[in-house]
């Protein structure tokens, strides 16, 4: 029996709409019986809406960011150029919209995973690539300006172990959460990622997580995101409880830079 696989997205799409789920992770079993269905379903899967595609971009130009001041300061380079980074994913998007705009589906190939949810419905929304662009580059304006970068640049002059997700470049096996010392779960493979992750010290580690598109959710408890992130790092340790292991869990909403944790 093959293990099931799950995620928090996936957990969210559950909840959300079972229908989107199964489309979403097993349209292939439609392969077989209903080809045609298969083939829009594999199209529709990989669309995205724009506010999605401005979440998606935001996160890469983020980690494009952090990995050059990364190399920046441990390699005593020269200061990022925020310009040439912001230039690099405007270019990417503007070519990627005018792929989209096309609406030519007849050779798509999902290994690109691209595609406007709103050119497939014939809609208008050649004015709203300007303001997509532009909330890109605030969010990252706004993570330079805030009280977290000067404390994102102290872990990387002390020398602190710090990993920062490539969301364009997944690393799948470093992702699995080991599950061996949860025997109710063995049949599950579980996948988590955080954007941001500092060990702090032998027992002390910090997650952040972006959060691009929203303001800070009036919940008093933590996302079951955050949970898994923090799960992962106590597996890891060959743990199933915090004792004395501090791990310290933050969401940082752009552009507002609002936090919960």
């Amino acid at each position: 029996m093959s293990s099931l696989s799950w995620s928090n997205t996936k957990i969210t799409l559950l909840e959300y709409c079972q229908k989107k789920y199964f489309f979403s992770y097993y349209d292939w079993s439609l392969k077989a019986f209903s080809p045609d269905l298969y083939e829009i379903s594999s199209i529709l899967r990989h669309l995205k809406t724009m506010e999605m595609w401005m979440g998606e971009k935001t996160h890469r130009l983020l980690s494009l960011y952090l990995l050059a001041l990364k190399d920046q300061m441990l390699n005593h380079k020269d200061p990022v150029d925020v310009q040439q980074l912001k230039d690099q994913v405007k270019t990417e998007m503007e070519l990627a919209f005018a792929q989209s705009q096309l609406r030519d589906y007849s050779k798509y190939d999902p290994s690109l995973r691209f595609g406007l949810t709103e050119h497939f419905y014939g809609e208008q929304v050649d004015d709203q690539l300007a303001p997509t662009i532009e909330k890109v580059f605030q969010n990252l304006d706004a993570l330079i300006q805030s009280k977290w970068h000067e404390r994102i640049k102290s872990y990387f002059s002390n020398g602190l172990k710090v990993y920062i997700e490539n969301p364009t470049v997944p690393n799948f096996e470093a992702m699995k959460v080991d599950l061996g010392q949860v025997p109710e779960l063995s049949n599950i493979s579980l996948l988590a990622a955080p954007d941001f992750g500092v060990v702090l010290g032998e027992d002390s580690f910090l997650i952040l997580d972006w959060k691009s598109g929203k303001e800070k959710l009036d919940q008093d408890d933590i996302t079951d995101q955050l949970k898994i992130y923090a799960l992962k790092i106590l597996l890891n340790k060959k743990r199933r409880e915090l004792g004395t292991t501090n791990i310290q869990v933050e969401e940082i909403y752009l552009p507002g830079m609002q936090s919960k944790g």
